[in-house]
């Protein structure tokens, strides 16, 4: 697999809701890029519902740009009226596949991700119709997204993982043992809300307001949004300053949403 910087770009924010123009979606991009960033992730459901899929993979193919930088998108999950519903079905999973090249504008997508296991679809059932798409050529590099070293094991019987992404941060550590065990196996280990949705950058402070991502990236409900929220007196809000989160890009701050990419290494918490 080719190697990316240690920080990625992670584009839900420009795409869902309380996302901003894609005017300035676009300068986000551009300046992450500009920045160094050459790993960009993202999503078909990275949207506002089933209607609007795809809307981040267009975004990103509309910059150009294409020898400077990786895309990585998932498939595996459904918008249905703004929801996120997990939906692991072959057909699905070739449907978003055939949408996903033609929103990238792509014959083959760098690296293609199992959004997330499907519990009303057998895991290898999943795994499977991945596999079908890579000896079509649809893609060069097959990733997995939340799950578990025994769900490792059993996609390897089926198909190479080249990469895993799960959430990995100083308020979530639950993924701590599947970074490790990628770095044994020289897995690319994409970690994704390094930085707590902002908590530990300090960008969120006493009294702020949470944005939706920051709120998803974060893990709404869990124990560690819990005690971030508990330590900070964070409260949740649709509003997010779009132009700071650019002049982070341009090297004037900090940038989140990131991802840290590590392979042969202990995971990196990397600086978002």
């Amino acid at each position: 697999m080719e190697p990316v910087s240690k920080v990625g770009f992670g584009g839900m924010p420009l795409s869902i809701k309380g996302r901003p123009s894609e005017e300035v979606g676009r300068r986000v991009l551009n300046a992450a890029i500009d920045a160094g960033m050459t790993l960009v992730d993202t999503a078909d459901v990275y949207c506002l519902d089933d209607d609007d899929l795809g809307h981040n993979e267009r975004l990103i193919a509309s910059i150009g740009r294409r020898d400077e930088f990786r895309v990585a998108t998932k498939a595996g999950l459904r918008r249905p009226g703004g929801a996120w519903v997990n939906d692991g079905s072959p057909k699905h999973i070739r449907e978003a596949c055939e949408r996903s090249l033609r929103a990238l504008q792509t014959d083959e997508i760098w690296l293609y991700q199992f959004h997330a296991p499907d519990l009303k679809v057998p895991f290898e059932k999943s795994v499977e119709a991945f596999a079908e798409l890579h000896a079509e050529g649809k893609f060069r590099w097959f990733g997995l997204s939340n799950v578990s070293i025994e769900q490792i094991d059993r996609a390897s019987r089926i198909l190479p993982v080249a990469s895993v992404q799960n959430r990995l941060s100083p308020y979530a550590r639950e993924s701590a043992g599947v970074a490790q065990e990628c770095a044994k196996r020289n897995i690319l280990f994409l970690a994704y809300s390094p930085l707590g949705g902002g908590f530990l950058t300090g960008k969120y402070r006493r009294g702020a307001e949470l944005p939706p991502s920051a709120l998803r990236s974060a893990g709404a409900g869990s124990t560690g949004l819990e005690r971030a929220s508990s330590c900070t007196g964070i409260r949740a809000s649709p509003r997010t300053d779009w132009m700071t989160m650019e002049r982070g890009a341009r090297g004037t701050g900090t940038v989140t949403p990131a991802r840290t990419a590590t392979s042969a290494s202990a995971p990196v918490i990397a600086r978002s």
